[in-house]
């Protein structure tokens, strides 16, 4: 039987899940509610509730230097899980679009740019060279 495949949903879930317990047990709980609080109220805010960018403001501007840091690191802990969540969701998508699409290769891949070398007359020898010297580079594009 086939496991049923994971969701940018259950991602995102297990992974606040996961940050909510590393939240709580290096900072204490006091910690999370700060967190949980300044991103429901940054929401609300970024929704348009002016009544809750004031009291962001308010928040945020009513921390020790001691409890902002640990804010900080919170959120920045969170913005990096978030990122993962769709790293992943991405990957998800991009396998969903080559099985549908198979046997043709995503343009701008690796194997588009070989088919179109063979296609262009690149012999099997100089593509076996050219592919022995190349370097590959992640290129992150929208």
């Amino acid at each position: 039987m086939r496991a049923l495949a994971r969701t940018f949903i259950d991602d995102q879930s297990l992974l606040a899940e996961v940050l909510a317990e590393v939240v709580r047990t290096g900072e204490g709980e006091q910690a999370l509610e700060l967190h949980r609080r300044t991103v429901e109220l940054a929401r609300r805010a970024r929704s348009g509730d002016e009544d809750a960018a004031v009291e962001l403001a308010e928040l945020v501007g009513s921390l020790d230097l001691d409890e902002a840091e640990v804010l900080v690191r919170s959120l920045t802990r969170w913005f990096q899980l978030a990122n993962l969540a769709e790293d992943n969701e991405r990957i998800r998508r991009i396998r969903a679009r080559e099985l549908r699409e198979t046997p043709t290769p995503r343009p701008g891949s690796l194997r588009d740019a070989v088919q179109l070398l063979v296609r262009d007359g690149t012999s099997r020898d100089e593509l076996a060279a050219l592919l022995a010297h190349a370097e590959v580079r992640l290129e992150l594009g929208r």
